[in-house]
């Protein structure tokens, strides 16, 4: 977990209902590098909730990275369980190339 508690709060609109009457509390904006994930900004997340992104490397949307806002204002480590990376892809590619091949 980041060391740095970065947070902002902003009450909701009045006229919103009352479901919105609150103050809403965020993680603030996060960008982050993984030198084999790639490149994430993680935009405003409220506490307590999960952020997802699409995973870098995966161009159809399908798997998501994540990454939760503690109620103390942290982003969690990334969890990139879905995402697959370049290396993956190019012996995905290499696997397709082969299996073609054969046929």
């Amino acid at each position: 977990i980041s060391s740095e508690k970065a947070t902002s709060c902003t009450k909701c609109p009045e006229g919103a209902g009352a479901l919105f009457k609150r103050t809403e509390c965020v993680c603030l904006l996060k960008n982050e590098h993984d030198k084999v994930y790639g490149d994430y900004t993680w935009g405003n997340v409220i506490l307590g909730e999960m952020g997802e992104l699409p995973c870098f490397h995966d161009f159809n949307d399908k798997f998501m990275a994540r990454k939760f806002c503690s109620e103390d204002g942290l982003f969690s480590k990334t969890d990139y369980t879905d995402c697959t990376t370049s290396a993956t892809n190019k012996l995905d590619d290499l696997s397709k190339k082969t299996e073609n091949s054969s046929m």
